[in-house]
């Protein structure tokens, strides 16, 4: 007794084999093509750059309290005009959490409000350079292949208050540039070392 098997196609398998295959080949290289294509970047991704102030702890102003929770990174040194002295300058160090890069970056910094131990308000343009003077936005940048940068925060003597001694605050942050973003702040200070405000006290005598 002979069994008889069914003639098998080869000629329409292989057809449908050849066809699978290409099925096959272009799904892979949609997928390779998805997996390449532009897309928005994490938060904390390397290939985009931040900035915070660099400072030693005995700086961190832990019981002052400001409306967004931050660290706040103050001036420790004497810093004074007068007369004779119309200018003095502080420097705070700006560093990058980042890649170095081989053209200059932007930094911008604003002043905003805030006051403590009864010193008045510093005005851009009378008791300070003001940020956005052209003497101050060729300092606010960090240079190519470098990843930190001192800054100048420069005080100025007001002649219209000549003879009488007063003490001044100059706060001011760190804000997003085409450049760079700013890091996350968080409270906790262990866990997020993100610096992005801080403030100078100076005072004008004679």
């Amino acid at each position: 007794m002979y069994c008889h098997y069914p003639r098998v196609n080869t000629r329409k398998d292989n057809k449908k084999q050849m066809v699978m295959k290409k099925l096959l080949i272009a799904l892979v290289i949609g997928l390779i093509g998805y997996a390449c294509s532009e897309e928005k970047v994490g938060v904390y991704s390397l290939e985009r750059d931040y900035i915070y102030f660099q400072y030693e702890s005995s700086r961190l102003g832990t019981t002052m309290n400001v409306a967004d929770s931050v660290y706040l990174y103050y001036n420790s040194s004497s810093v004074s005009v007068n007369s004779s002295r119309q200018r003095d300058t502080f420097f705070f160090r700006v560093k990058v959490a980042g890649m170095a890069r081989s053209v200059d970056r932007k930094i911008n910094i604003e002043p905003y409000s805030f006051l403590t131990n009864g010193r008045e308000e510093a005005i851009a343009g009378v008791n300070y350079v003001a940020f956005d003077d052209p003497e101050m936005e060729k300092c606010c940048v960090v240079p190519a292949d470098s990843v930190s940068v001192n800054i100048p925060i420069i005080v100025t003597y007001n002649p219209a208050i000549a003879g009488s001694y007063k003490g001044f605050m100059l706060a001011f942050k760190l804000v997003d540039s085409d450049d760079f973003e700013i890091m996350a702040t968080n409270p906790n200070l262990s866990a997020n070392p993100a610096r992005t405000h801080a403030f100078v006290q100076f005072t004008q005598s004679n």
